[in-house]
């Protein structure tokens, strides 16, 4: 009989994660395959459009997809991080070498009022929200990070398949942290108060000390492949070069 409950406990958990794996694999937006940057509904397109990089066109598009986001919700604090931040630190612009750009929501109320954005569609534009951005249990955030399926909401360009990345920043209790799904957590200190920075002729919030919020998530050296900044302009280099923070 011991037996029995054991195998039965064994099999319900066994069902529990399949369901979530399923769950968390079957929800996220579909990217391609050649490029994990584009939506694979408008491949067809922006496989043309990127198939020769164009460092120009990529920006000016994710300043579109920035400016329907502003647009689209207004009140919301966007704010610049992971690649773009390091662009930002370097010389104010987006990385020449980078196709898509990540930015963070920080806090509940306005987390929640981004979800109620999930569907907004224009001609040109379609916001998502992952469906399961709210499930922060130990288990799927485990599955999610393991599967690489971390991000909870995008704004795409139909036109092209690109698309913006939007993390969602929890505080978490009790301390003066805000976690992301995939575990990548930041001092409040570092964070808050944000302030408002410039970037392609945008306004756009960035964290308090730049600096230490790309030490926690990237380390204290940053590493461009056979790349240097010269004179605010990005050239090809022999070796990388290397920025300490």
């Amino acid at each position: 009989m011991k037996c029995l409950f054991v195998l039965i406990i064994i099999l319900y958990i066994i069902k529990y994660i399949s369901v979530r794996i399923y769950s968390c694999y079957r929800s996220i937006h579909p990217t391609c395959i050649f490029n994990p940057h584009v939506d694979k509904r408008y491949h067809k397109t922006c496989k043309k459009i990127l198939r020769s990089y164009n460092p120009t066109f990529v920006q000016e598009t994710l300043m579109r997809l920035y400016d329907a986001l502003t647009t689209m919700a207004p009140n919301i604090q966007f704010v610049l991080m992971y690649g773009g931040l390091i662009g930002y630190y370097m010389n104010r612009e987006l990385l020449p070498f980078d196709d898509d750009l990540d930015l963070v929501v920080i806090g509940e109320n306005s987390i929640h009022e981004l979800i109620d954005k999930d569907g907004w569609e224009t001609d040109e534009f379609l916001f998502e929200v992952q469906p399961w951005c709210l499930k922060r249990g130990i288990i799927d955030t485990h599955i999610s990070r393991l599967i690489n399926r971390s991000i909870d909401a995008r704004m795409i360009c139909k036109q092209t398949g690109m698309f913006i990345d939007l993390t969602f920043l929890y505080n978490v209790p009790s301390t003066d942290t805000y976690q992301a799904r995939d575990f990548n957590a930041y001092d409040g200190k570092h964070l808050l108060p944000l302030r408002i920075g410039k970037i392609h002729g945008r306004s756009i919030y960035i964290p308090q000390n730049v600096e230490q919020t790309l030490k926690k998530r990237y380390g204290s050296v940053l590493k461009f492949n056979k790349r240097k900044l010269v004179n605010g302009q990005w050239q090809y280099a022999d070796t990388d070069s290397i920025v300490r923070l």
